[in-house]
């Protein structure tokens, strides 16, 4: 959905989703092979819910990308070129089926049919499903994430905010209103993968960055006033577009999500000079 928007946005055709053969088995995550149920653990302390300070975009994308690479902790970390070829197929084609159907709708069988390999290759290089999900999850939020990029790294005037937004309206609503490809993932796993979690609330973080770093770029020439707080304005507008595509997906109208676009740049253009 992020490379069909960004495409629509430099005015070309969008691109169609890979649709996966085969149906998905009902199995919710968090289960590992032979039925083991597995837990996440989380952090001594658990969560704060205090807002964290906005990190620039291209640090958190760099982690991410790093974690996509390195898939979390191995139980056993492959040693040779063909060990991480075939780790990295597993979390590729997971990934793939996790955006198409969603993590609880994927089953081990249908991810290990798809990268060609067998179970005793998945626990070679995993402890479970849940660590599985989370380097998915990780690497589908770097996919994304880099369209994302590509979309908003240079953005530095309203009139180009107003484009790169319009661009993805406009893609969500040619792909059918699928939802948010970070979102959907997130409300999957937050309440029971911490490590999946992590990488989701990770790339929003990111996505938050880039329009911070778009709107500070707008506030150092002038078109925004030197007072606007380009991270306030940044997480009004991202909560209104997310907002925007669950109502969207929900009500199968794309009006609510160019109202809630429309809002969030009412918000910005309040900080105009």
């Amino acid at each position: 959905w992020v490379a069909a928007a960004a495409e629509y946005a430099r005015g070309l055709p969008p691109r169609q989703p890979h649709r996966p053969p085969g149906s998905a088995d009902d199995i919710t995550a968090g289960t590992g092979g032979g039925g083991r149920t597995l837990t996440a653990t989380r952090p001594p302390g658990g969560a704060t819910g205090r807002r964290r300070p906005l990190r620039r975009s291209g640090h958190i994308l760099d982690c991410l990308v790093q974690s996509a690479v390195s898939i979390g902790h191995m139980a056993d970390e492959p040693r040779t070129g063909r060990g991480r070829a075939s780790r990295e197929r597993i979390v590729e084609r997971a990934a793939e089926l996790f955006a198409e159907r969603g993590v609880a709708g994927t089953s081990l069988d249908e991810v290990l049919a798809a990268a060609g390999a067998g179970k005793s290759q998945l626990y070679h290089y995993f402890r479970g499903r849940d660590e599985l999900v989370e380097a998915a999850v990780g690497l589908r939020c770097t996919q994304v994430l880099a369209g994302l990029t590509q979309a908003l790294g240079s953005v530095a005037s309203l009139a180009e905010l107003e484009q790169a937004l319009a661009g993805f309206a406009a893609g969500f609503e040619q792909m059918g209103l699928p939802g948010c490809p970070i979102g959907s993932l997130a409300a999957e796993v937050a309440e029971r993968n911490e490590g999946a979690r992590l990488k989701a609330a990770a790339a929003f973080d990111a996505w938050e960055q880039l329009f911070a770093d778009a709107l500070a770029r707008m506030r150092d020439r002038g078109e925004l006033r030197a007072d606007a707080s380009p991270a306030v304005l940044a997480t009004a507008l991202l909560a209104s577009i997310e907002g925007g595509m669950v109502l969207s997906q929900t009500r199968k109208d794309p009006a609510s999500l160019h109202t809630a676009v429309e809002a969030g740049l009412a918000q910005v253009r309040t900080s105009l000079s």
